[in-house]
């Protein structure tokens, strides 16, 4: 009687509260998927408690928009929103507010009754909160005054003033104003800068010292610092030494006893909303202990990352000093993440809860003192320039057939990829411009297929789409599909699809994974087999030529039917590219070889002591690619007979190349 009775009961759910009952259920898994559920547990009994599955830090939700749509049902006695969660959970002072607050918000639509932080709820995506019940709870969160800094890290809030903030602004011959990003060197004089004399203005030859990088604009003074290989070039001075401004604070920090040299070269970073710089430790044979920083007109959360797997995250408020020595210089890597909101301490709630902050334009003046002599630090294990060595036991291989290539492959990609799956997806953050634009730009309702789509941060990306996602990593699958993407198990040499079935498809950072020349064509064709009449394709593989100088109009785009050039599909003996730097500028020697990802053991639970490196919880995992030259990738595309080629272009230090399939 009762299990007929549950079953009417169910009959009698509206769509949109089943929906309702399964996000449940997700937000569920999500707990148990962060490994929360000693301090959190659902309960069906109503509570004080209650879990908002969608309402985190994670989501791009406020804690102003908490308060906003839940304080009108009652006394808040608690909100609590972890760095990175999805989640957050809310406490009434009694059980009847809770209720009240479940029953009118559990499935509502938010714009209807959220009227504050309305930016970041439209941005963020969510239309309405899935509530459930929580059983009592003790949960500790640490604010910014509760983190311990690794040892020898200091950091001292407001060492400058504003006036000073705007004079350093001024000497280098950058704006302070946010509304514009810097000011053209070649307009700037000396009168510009009152409080400066005429050679306090090192800007004679502004070409030598400011480069526009992939990411973010750069201008050194002292020495260049060579980001292809994270060193300075002692032999070639700049004409443009620091500021003279620049050295009256760096004097006062030496009189304040906080730093032991004069420092003698001057990196700037301008960093824009979304830019970032990947984790990385200041080379050690290069540069003398101290690394000092000072963060311009913004704040910013910087990483810190120990070998053991710790990581703390620090806020570096504006106008503030951050000093690195000993153990945080040497031993701990940092960096940024490139997003465009950060976690902070919000400074509105007493209990110092945490909150989203938008990013603004921020610029940093990074001070370091070159060594004299190659002297090694008490680190010495840990230095960058010993850890990008292939281990003794990895072996040239050159595949003569098919069957060798597939266990070179096997050994050096998929097996990689699977064990790296959650280092790498959480290196994967945002889709690039082109390709995003491709996506947007096809007609609504197309059948789309991402080959090889990683973590799956296109799938999302135009979601007037039909799009699924196909990936011969089961880690990286697994992400995709707690993502709630579509994707499938499968090889792209044999992609379980019918011929003709989708309209366009895009193929990224996945071809020059394969290892013969036949391998390489036999997936662009099955690229094109899927494809129906006048279907898409776009396609990305890396660049053999990675330096800005080897490309002359590298924004130009190469008309699809220029003459293409002889391939060299004889391959030499793999080598390790050991040009490859954190920050992603490589060099290449040859174009068949292994490049090193420095993988954290303690994604992997399964971890094993083999081809360990000196760091004690890191891992050197060896990927196998092959480097395309230009053209090169043409030429492949010109021996499918039923394609044309619409464009070829460079992009990112990759070559890229969009088909339309002209017949069946």
């Amino acid at each position: 009687m009762d299990s007929n009775q549950s079953n009417n009961d169910k009959k009698k759910l509206s769509k949109a509260q089943k929906k309702a009952m399964r996000k449940q259920q997700r937000a569920k898994s999500i707990l148990n998927r962060h490994t929360l559920m000693d301090e959190f547990k659902v309960t069906n009994g109503a509570t004080r408690h209650l879990l908002i599955g969608n309402g985190g830090l994670g989501c791009g939700i406020t804690r102003t928009i908490l308060t906003s749509v839940f304080n009108r049902y009652g006394q808040i006695t608690d909100i609590i929103m972890l760095p990175n969660k999805p989640f957050s959970v809310l406490s009434y002072e009694t059980v009847a507010d809770a209720m009240q607050a479940y029953n009118n918000i559990h499935g509502a639509e938010l714009l209807n009754i959220c009227h504050v932080d309305r930016d970041y709820l439209l941005k963020s995506g969510i239309k309405a909160f899935i509530l459930n019940y929580l059983e009592d709870y003790f949960f500790e969160t640490k604010t910014q005054s509760d983190i311990s800094l690794p040892d020898g890290l200091l950091l001292i809030k407001d060492y400058i003033t504003e006036e000073e903030e705007e004079e350093l602004m001024l000497c280098i011959g950058w704006c302070s104003n946010n509304a514009q990003s810097y000011c053209r060197d070649d307009h700037v004089s000396p009168s510009t800068f009152p409080n400066c004399k005429d050679d306090d203005v090192t800007l004679t030859n502004p070409n030598s010292v400011q480069q526009q990088l992939k990411h973010r604009r750069v201008k050194h003074f002292g020495y260049e610092f060579r980001y292809d290989t994270n060193t300075v070039d002692k032999d070639k001075p700049l004409d443009t030494s620091i500021p003279k401004f620049c050295k009256t604070i760096t004097q006062r920090m030496q009189d304040d006893g906080h730093i032991q040299y004069e420092p003698d070269q001057l990196t700037v970073n301008e960093y824009v909303p979304g830019q970032g710089i990947p984790p990385h430790i200041d080379t050690p044979s290069v540069f003398e202990d101290q690394i000092i920083s000072l963060s311009l007109l913004s704040q910013i959360v910087m990483d810190f990352r120990h070998p053991d797997g710790s990581r703390i995250s620090i806020n570096l408020p504006r106008r503030s000093l951050l000093i690195m020595s000993g153990e945080s210089r040497y031993l701990w890597s940092h960096g940024i993440t490139p997003r465009k909101y950060d976690v902070v301490c919000d400074e509105n709630d007493l209990n110092g809860g945490m909150t989203l902050c938008e990013r603004s334009r921020r610029v940093s003046f990074t001070f370091r003192k070159i060594k004299c002599s190659q002297s090694c630090c008490n680190y010495s294990n840990f230095c960058d320039t010993q850890r990008n060595v292939l281990s003794k036991q990895e072996e040239s291989v050159k595949p003569d057939n098919d069957e060798e290539a597939e266990i070179l492959e096997r050994k050096y990609v998929y097996n990689i990829y699977n064990k790296i799956a959650d280092h790498f997806s959480g290196t994967r953050h945002s889709p690039w411009p082109i390709i995003s634009k491709f996506l947007n730009d096809l007609p609504e309702g197309s059948m789309v297929l991402d080959i090889g789509c990683g973590n799956g941060k296109y799938i999302n990306v135009n979601k007037s789409l039909c799009m699924i996602g196909c990936d011969r990593s089961i880690g990286l699958l697994a992400i995709c599909r707690e993502r709630g993407f579509e994707a499938v198990h499968c090889d792209i040499l044999n992609l379980p699809f019918q011929s003709h079935a989708f309209d366009a498809c895009i193929c990224i950072a996945v071809i020059h994974h394969l290892s013969t020349k036949k391998r390489r064509i036999d997936a662009l064709k099955e690229c094109i087999r899927i494809l129906k009449r006048n279907g898409v394709a776009l396609v990305y593989v890396w660049a053999f030529e990675q330096n800005k100088k080897d490309i002359q109009n590298k924004e130009e785009k190469i008309i699809g039917n220029a003459a293409g050039s002889s391939v060299n599909d004889a391959m030499s003996k793999l080598e390790v590219d050991k040009g490859v730097s954190n920050n992603k500028i490589r060099h290449f020697d040859k174009q068949d070889l292994l490049v090193p990802w420095h993988y954290n053991n303690r994604h992997n639970k399964k971890f094993t002591k083999e081809n360990k490196s000196p760091i004690s919880n890191e891992t050197i995992c060896h990927r196998y690619y092959h480097v395309f030259k230009e053209s090169e990738l043409v030429s492949l595309c010109k021996t499918i007979d039923n394609v044309k080629i619409r464009e070829s272009f460079y992009d990112h230090g990759n070559w890229c190349i969009i088909l339309d399939k002209v017949c069946d």
